[in-house]
């Protein structure tokens, strides 16, 4: 007997969505009252799991997709947000980005060793041509092409 459950695997942590969904609640709940920045892996740490895969099983099954999904968006948006605000941004947003919401980074055929780095300052430059453009010490130039 034991062996057969061994096959099987261990059984779902949630069977009841709503509960599922009022667990996820909490956590975004918890981390606004802590002022914590919610994390795909603290999402799931809270919701009992042993990795983030978990969470990523969970969106494949249809009674719980919208919630795990909505989720994963909640922190997408966080992240994304802080991507553009000048005073928030680091560069492990975008690594965070990449690994965890499916973010890539655009390459061309000529410049395929793109790194993260590179594109942090890419964006920092693009970056200080709006803010100098806020304090009038120069506007961004208009492009042609």
């Amino acid at each position: 007997m034991a062996e057969d459950d061994a096959k099987a695997g261990r059984h779902p942590k949630y069977s009841d969505p709503l509960h599922f969904e009022n667990c996820i609640d909490q956590y975004f709940d918890q981390c606004e009252t802590d002022k914590r920045i919610p994390t795909v892996a603290g999402l799931a740490y809270h919701m009992g799991f042993a990795s983030r895969q978990s969470l990523w099983d969970y969106e494949q099954k249809k009674e719980f997709s919208y919630a795990a999904t909505r989720a994963r968006l909640r922190i997408e948006q966080d992240r994304s947000e802080r991507l553009i605000d000048r005073e928030k941004y680091t560069p492990g947003l975008a690594m965070d980005l990449a690994s965890n919401h499916n973010w890539t980074t655009a390459r061309t055929e000529t410049d395929a060793s793109v790194t993260v780095k590179d594109a942090a300052r890419s964006l920092d430059a693009k970056l200080s041509k709006y803010a100098d453009a806020d304090t009038g010490e120069g506007a961004p130039e208009e492009s042609d092409a």
